[in-house]
C-alpha cells in the first residue's frame, strides 16, 4: 500500500500536531509499504519519533518539515531492512531521548540528494542530526547524491548515541 501526505493548503501551512503511538511513531511505515510525503510540517510527536519507517518499507520525503518533536528517537526512525530517501526538506530541532535526534538508522539504508536541512537534533541535550547505529550482521548504507550548495548534514556512527568511534577501528 502506499500512503502520500501533501500539504495542499494555501501557503503550505498545514500540519499534522502530535502523535502518540506505544513508542512507535506518529506516522509508521512498514512491511513493503510506502509513505511520501511533499510537503506540510510534522510535530509534537511525543513518543518514538514523527516517522517510523521499518521491517522493508519505504518513506519518501520531497519536501516539508519533521520539527519540533520529543520522544525515544526524535525526527525519523528507520529499523531493520527500512529505506528513507530524502529529496528535499528540513528535519530540524527534534529531541531524543533513547537513540537517533534527527534520524536514527538501523540496518536500513538512507539516501540523501536535493536540498536537505537536517541540524539542531539533540539526544540527551547533544548534537546528534544523522546516527548511523553499528550492527556487524547486517550494516547500514548512506548514499549522498547531488545537494545543493546550502544543504546541512551532521552524522554520528556509534553505538546507540553514546559512544561514538572512529570509521575503520
Amino acid at each position: 500500500a502506499m500512503f502520500n501526505l501533501c500539504d495542499c493548503s494555501v501557503g503550505q501551512t498545514g500540519t499534522i500536531d502530535g502523535g502518540y503511538e506505544n513508542d512507535y511513531a506518529g506516522i509508521v511505515c512498514y512491511n513493503n509499504n510506502t509513505l511520501n510525503i511533499y510537503g506540510g510540517t510534522i510535530t509534537g510527536c511525543q513518543e518514538g519519533a514523527a516517522i517510523g519507517v521499518m521491517y522493508s518499507g519505504t518513506a519518501n520525503i520531497y519536501n516539508g518539515n519533521i520539527t519540533g518533536n520529543n520522544g525515544g528517537y526524535g525526527g525519523v526512525y528507520c529499523f531493520n531492512g527500512a529505506t528513507l530517501n530524502i529529496y528535499g526538506g528540513t528535519i530540524t530541532n527534534n529531541t531524543a531521548d533513547y537513540a537517533g535526534g534527527g534520524i536514527w538508522l538501523y540496518k536500513s539504508t538512507l539516501n540523501i540528494s536535493g536540498n536537505v536541512k537536517i541540524s539542531g537534533n539533540t539526544l540527551n541535550g547533544e548534537t546528534n542530526n544523522v546516527h548511523i547505529e553499528l550492527s556487524d550482521d547486517d550494516p547500514s548504507v548512506v548514499n549522498i547524491g547531488d545537494m545543493s550548495s546550502d544543504s546541512q548534514i551532521g552524522v554520528t556512527i556509534g553505538e546507540t548515541g553514546y559512544k561514538e568511534v572512529t570509521p575503520g577501528n
